[in-house]
Parts: C-alpha cells; sequence; structure tokens
C-alpha cells in the first residue's frame, strides 16, 4: 500500500523524462527497497516494454510471496535485482521466514562488522 500514492507520479516523471523508453536504475534501502521492487514491476508492465528496469536493494525485507519474486525476476535486472544485505541483520532473513514471503532477485551478502565500517 504504500506504493499505491507514489505509482502514478513516479509513472509520469519517468514518461515524462523517457518518453521513448530506456533504462531505469531503482534503489532503496530497507522499505524503500521494497519500494523499489514495487516500483519495477508498476514501470514494466505499464511501459509495455518500453522501459527495462534495473533494480539494487540493501537490507530489504522480502516483498512478497514466490509469484511476485517470479514476476519481478521477469520484469527487472538482474534476475530480479541485485539485492545486497549484512550478514547480521536480522529484517532480510526475519522477512522471508514469514509464511507467503520470499525474496527476489540475486542475494549478495557481506560480512560487515561494526570495525569495518569506522
Amino acid at each position: 500500500r504504500a506504493y499505491e500514492g507514489l505509482g502514478g507520479v513516479l509513472r509520469g516523471e519517468v514518461d515524462r523524462v523517457l518518453p521513448l523508453g530506456g533504462d531505469v536504475v531503482l534503489c532503496g534501502h530497507s522499505l524503500g527497497g521494497a519500494l523499489a521492487q514495487a516500483a519495477a514491476l508498476d514501470l514494466a508492465h505499464h511501459s509495455a516494454g518500453r522501459l527495462r528496469p534495473t533494480v539494487a536493494t540493501f537490507a530489504g525485507p522480502a516483498p512478497g510471496d514466490e509469484a511476485l519474486a517470479r514476476a519481478l525476476a521477469d520484469a527487472a535486472g538482474p534476475r530480479g535485482g541485485l539485492r545486497a544485505f549484512n550478514r547480521g541483520d536480522p529484517v532480510p532473513p526475519l522477512s522471508a521466514a514469514l509464511p507467503g514471503y520470499a525474496h527476489a532477485g540475486v542475494p549478495l551478502q557481506m560480512a560487515l562488522g561494526s570495525r569495518d565500517l569506522e
């Protein structure tokens, strides 16, 4: 539901900037990652193939079920997007453990500790 209010505005801006279509890169962190995935599906669907979404998410939750993950793999590159997460982050694995939820995209697991971020 978080994407419903944003979708029309985003489609309008993308159509204005890329009237003939093209590549669109969508990135998001945490809930923004799930929104980036929703936007990729929406833009691919509404553009009738004119747009080629690429997605990168960082520490995002699972956006939906297996059917959504498959649809995203078909709609956005690479294979549903790049999904970066830190091994110690509880959000990505917890959301995928919920009944009916599945991750989409190519997983890129990192093992960063607090000293790595200084």
